[in-house]
């Protein structure tokens, strides 16, 4: 007797090209007490006799925002008349802290780069604040900017990363976290790490739309080898389940064994 077995209806629809409505609104990211001072490039001003710059060379202008742990402003050089943004962070007693703000002011002044904003250079003040000469961007700061465009609301990047609610939000988009998404690329990306190629098709073939469609949607979540360690796998798995509110937080996968297995090790000074 032959088996008959049900078809699914498939209700998936490709994207067209000028459909470009938000998909899911994506919640905001925790709160802090502090605003962020980040500012957006335009374009980039060179100048080779600001390297040694002092306290009495500068004169402020205005405030141009508050940070974490110190304030930015708008100063003019008194003898070129060159204007650029002084950040003033706040003295630290603990030395860690100071080291690594001063590795990250010799990581900028060595980079070159018109999407980087440049560091012109630096000098600490007797009450121990370290001050940072850094390249003005006259658009202002990202928080101007978001003051006049809407955020994101939709999903951009690459879809061969995208989890399954967001291929099929009709099936998997019930109760739909926004951030449960990247950690479905979290896993998908660690996994592509380990094999050496995208986990969910053969290694060389070039995905489209449509087999990456069901590959995610309807096939089973890729498995690791044999080779690798149980708590690795285990990781993967609570990354890439299929339903969102099954897969774990971040908070959760921070005290996994895969992650919580070694002591912590100091970064720094791996940064050259």
């Amino acid at each position: 007797m032959a088996l008959v077995r049900e078809r699914r209806q498939i209700n998936l629809r490709l994207p067209e090209l000028s459909d470009c409505r938000p998909r899911f609104p994506l919640p905001l990211p925790p709160t802090s007490t502090s605003t962020t001072t980040t500012t957006t490039t335009t374009t980039t001003t060179t100048s080779n006799n600001t390297s040694n710059i002092s306290c009495n060379d500068i004169e402020k202008i205005h405030v141009l925002g508050h940070g974490n742990g110190g304030t930015v402003y708008k100063v003019r050089h008194k003898r070129n008349s060159q204007i650029y943004a002084l950040k003033v962070v706040h003295g630290d007693s603990d030395p860690l802290v100071r080291r690594q703000i001063y590795r990250e002011i010799e990581i900028l002044r060595r980079t070159d780069s018109p999407y980087i904003v440049q560091c012109h250079g630096s000098y600490e003040k007797p009450s121990g604040d370290i001050v940072i000469v850094m390249e003005y961007m006259e658009l202002g700061t990202l928080d101007s900017i978001l003051q006049k465009y809407d955020a994101c609301n939709s999903y951009v990047g690459t879809c061969a990363y995208m989890s399954p609610e967001r291929f099929d939000p009709d099936t998997y988009g019930v109760n739909y976290d926004g951030y449960a998404g990247d950690i479905w690329s979290l896993g998908l990306t660690l996994m592509e790490l380990y094999l050496g190629h995208f986990p969910f098709l053969p290694p060389g073939q070039r995905p489209d739309w449509a087999t990456l469609m069901c590959a995610i949607c309807f096939g089973d979540p890729p498995s690791l080898p044999e080779g690798a360690s149980e708590e690795f796998r285990d990781f993967i798995q609570c990354c890439l389940q299929k339903e969102s509110s099954k897969r774990w937080t971040t908070s959760q996968l921070l005290s996994h064994p895969f992650v919580c297995k070694d002591p912590r090790s100091d970064l720094g000074g791996l940064v050259i």
